[in-house]
């Protein structure tokens, strides 16, 4: 014993050791005392606390990373090589001289104007149950924060619909949490980034083959199926749809112009690129506790989505975003943005028309995509306002897009965009001689 407390003498006589240990003891003393009073142990929050901020600050600096190597110049060269080699360079959509990694699938003609009916739900079952292992989980953590709402019902593609021209005449669709979609199709890109990482230009000299013995979760998908299937069915994964509109619009001046935001640094999915709004998911609107067979009808309606996304991306209504007061799926229809929409849809003062799909061959995610042109000039007069997703909103002639968006600009159009862009081009003269961009750069691809 005496040659304890001569030691503890000695330690604590160190300078700044002797201080800190003496520190430690007090703490201890403290937290055991409250401890035994309260029931609390303090110091044992305390540290818990400290590791998580830790571990948390860890987390962003690596999803920082993630999101600067996704956005670099070599990357990007790099991812689009490898999609290349994987789906066909004819599948690859050309838009201003640019090339996307995305394809698109046009709209049957006699389609195109009734939307309404174009979806088919197989269940109303909602798969929610995976265990995430693996990159998944990897993935999934990195993700952490940008996930707002993991167990958020969405409409996931079982198979698009086509006809003998492969033209889109419907789709088929389940239901799935955000969380699976997620974990098997955003995961996509995490797995391409983790090969970058690992094998750089050296993954390019591999063939198709060899590209997919080392990207594991992609090649489950391409092996469930046959290759024409992958691109038009949900096979192997659980992709939330997405929709998306083209909104143009005249105004007060007598020019046509549309609406872009620059997609803010906290989202889950291309940060910092630009997009066409109004773009999401084809989301369940009510709260998770009211999901049953009639709401769960209600929601499966494509036109709903697109306005419940024009609300929320283009005037900033927060309560259409996350339904936290649980206000019913009529109350999007009697928005009077909407109303009004709709009013001049049945007076001819505004078309709608479904222009088909675009898959984004990264993640493999469809979004069923709209072309909206309104000639009446009172829209042009409303107060557009951001939501959480965008940084800046930008009103922009279209006959400044190919100045904008063309090759030889610095500004990253989000590929989905540009197929939607793309989309409209091939599908509406009208629009393509309003943007009076040169032919063969407007239509190449």
């Amino acid at each position: 014993m005496n040659y304890l407390n001569t030691f503890w003498t000695w330690l604590i006589s160190i300078p700044y050791l002797g201080a800190f240990l003496i520190g430690c003891v007090v703490l201890i003393t403290i937290n055991e005392v409250i401890d035994k009073i309260s029931g609390y142990k303090p110091l044992h929050i305390l540290v818990t606390y400290l590791a998580k901020v830790i571990f948390f600050q860890k987390i962003d600096r690596n999803r920082k990373r993630y999101y600067k190597t996704l956005a670099a110049e070599e990357f990007q060269t790099w991812q689009m090589n490898v999609i290349k080699k994987l789906y066909g360079e004819q599948n690859l959509v050309s838009l201003f001289g640019i090339s996307y990694v995305t394809a698109v699938y046009s709209a049957s003609g006699s389609i195109s104007d009734s939307y309404k009916n174009i979806g088919e739900l197989e269940s109303v079952e909602i798969e929610d149950r995976i265990k995430l292992s693996g990159i998944s989980k990897r993935y999934y953590r990195l993700m952490g924060k940008t996930i707002k709402r993991p167990d958020l019902a969405g409409f996931v593609l079982t198979t698009m619909k086509r006809n003998a021209a492969g033209e889109i005449t419907g789709f088929v669709a389940k239901m799935a949490t955000y969380k699976l979609n997620v974990a098997t199709s955003h995961v996509l890109e995490f797995e391409l980034y983790l090969a970058y990482k690992k094998y750089k230009d050296r993954f390019l000299r591999f063939s198709k083959d060899q590209m997919l013995n080392r990207l594991k979760m992609r090649h489950n998908i391409h092996t469930s199926q046959r290759e024409e299937e992958i691109l038009v069915t949900g096979k192997g994964r659980y992709s939330l749809l997405g929709v998306q509109m083209l909104v143009v619009y005249l105004t007060e001046d007598d020019k046509y112009q549309v609406l872009v935001i620059k997609r803010s640094e906290d989202v889950a999915v291309r940060p910092g690129y630009h997009q066409f709004v109004p773009s999401g998911g084809f989301e369940f609107f009510e709260k998770e506790k009211e999901i049953n067979e009639i709401n769960i009808g209600k929601n499966f309606d494509v036109e709903l989505a697109l306005y419940r996304e024009m609300v929320e991306e283009i005037f900033g209504e927060v309560e259409f975003e996350h339904n936290t007061a649980g206000n019913p799926v009529d109350n999007i229809y009697k928005h009077k943005k909407v109303v009004d929409l709709r009013t001049w849809l049945k007076e001819g003062q505004a078309n709608l028309e479904f222009l088909g799909s675009t898959v984004d061959l990264v993640t493999l995610r469809h979004e069923l995509s709209f072309l909206l042109l309104i000639n009446n000039k009172q829209f042009s007069m409303n107060q557009f306002k951001l939501n959480h997703e965008g940084t800046n909103f930008e009103e922009i002639d279209i006959k400044n897009l190919y100045e904008k968006f063309g090759k030889g600009t610095k500004v990253r159009l989000n590929p989905t965009s540009a197929s939607l862009l793309k989309l409209a081009l091939d599908n509406s003269q009208t629009l393509k001689d309003k943007i009076g961009a040169p032919s063969e750069a407007s239509v190449a691809g």
